[in-house]
């Protein structure tokens, strides 16, 4: 069950593709009496995937929703945002 305050981190800005994937080690070996929750997309995930063995090995119970969005969506759309495309 989530609690009703828990708190929440979000990074939407071109150029930090790879975030998520490191954030969420981070926030789990703060807060090891907690469990994360991610929702990272397929292009992040790529860039830093070997992470996830580092959460395996610290013994991390992190969860993470690997989303197929179709991309770079976040690259996509801030080359052009009115259709998506290059």
């Amino acid at each position: 069950m989530i609690e009703l305050m828990a708190l929440y981190e979000f990074q939407m800005q071109y150029g930090s593709i790879g975030w998520s994937v490191g954030a969420t080690l981070g926030y789990a070996q703060a807060v090891p009496e907690k469990r994360v929750i991610a929702c990272i997309g397929d292009g992040s995930f790529q860039v830093t995937a070997q992470d996830v063995s580092t959460m395996l090995r610290c013994g991390q119970k992190s969860i993470i929703f690997l989303i197929n969005n179709g991309g770079y969506t976040v690259s996509v759309t801030s080359i052009d945002p009115t259709n998506g495309s290059f």
